[in-house]
């Protein structure tokens, strides 16, 4: 029966770096179909949001079993509760890509946003592509030197999110009312990938380590 278990916590292990990796490719599409206007990208996108959606509700059903029948203890413990908020995380980062997919496919064939806003949206797409590819390597090699550069592209991104915010309010820019409703919510889709990309962050680092969190602020 232990020997089971141990398996099972190897599969959720080997589960939740499958899950970030599909995370991962969903921001990259995502980032992508944005920047290219590229619809049958963006329409990927979506429907790969439905495999997550499912990995996520198989890694919940697993850890809510090991919880119930096995009782776990100390580290294996932290694992189990740890991984539920993890894969929790990366759900909603599903969410947010698929959400930025969407926009990119209603405003087809214009692009979500005008110049100058739209080079600023991509400014935010790279560094959140660049941030979850980050916490694919974090999660697979519990390098915690990860986190602090995961930290850092989240300042990144809050900056470029200040700047859409300023430019949307710059009447230079001379943009009707779908125009401003196009660009606020993409920018706050970005935003909120990348804080959910440093949750995910803090979870694993609280797997590792047991400590709670590396930045307050998004806890």
């Amino acid at each position: 029966m232990r020997e089971i278990y141990k398996q099972d916590l190897e599969h959720l292990g080997e589960d939740l770096e499958r899950m970030a990796r599909q995370v991962a490719r969903a921001t990259d599409r995502a980032r992508v179909c944005l920047r290219d206007n590229d619809l049958v990208l963006a329409e990927q996108t979506i429907d790969a949001d439905d495999r997550i959606d499912e990995l996520a509700d198989e890694i919940e059903a697993n850890c809510l079993s090991m919880l119930a029948l096995q009782g776990p203890v100390a580290s294996d413990l932290r694992l189990i509760i740890g991984a539920l908020k993890l894969s929790d995380t990366l759900e909603r980062i599903g969410d947010f890509a698929r959400h930025v997919a969407s926009m990119a496919r209603n405003s087809y064939p214009q692009p979500a946003a005008p110049e100058p806003i739209q080079t600023t949206l991509n400014q935010m797409a790279d560094v959140c592509a660049s941030s979850t590819a980050l916490l694919v390597e974090l999660i697979t090699d519990h390098d915690l030197e990860l986190a602090d550069k995961i930290i850092a592209g989240d300042d990144l991104i809050d900056d470029y999110h200040l700047q859409v915010r300023r430019q949307v309010q710059d009447p230079a820019n001379d943009l009707d009312r779908s125009q401003i409703v196009n660009a606020t919510l993409m920018s706050r889709f970005w935003e909120r990938l990348g804080d959910h990309t440093l949750k995910a962050a803090n979870r694993v680092v609280f797997i590792i380590r047991g400590e709670r969190a590396l930045h307050g602020s998004h806890n």
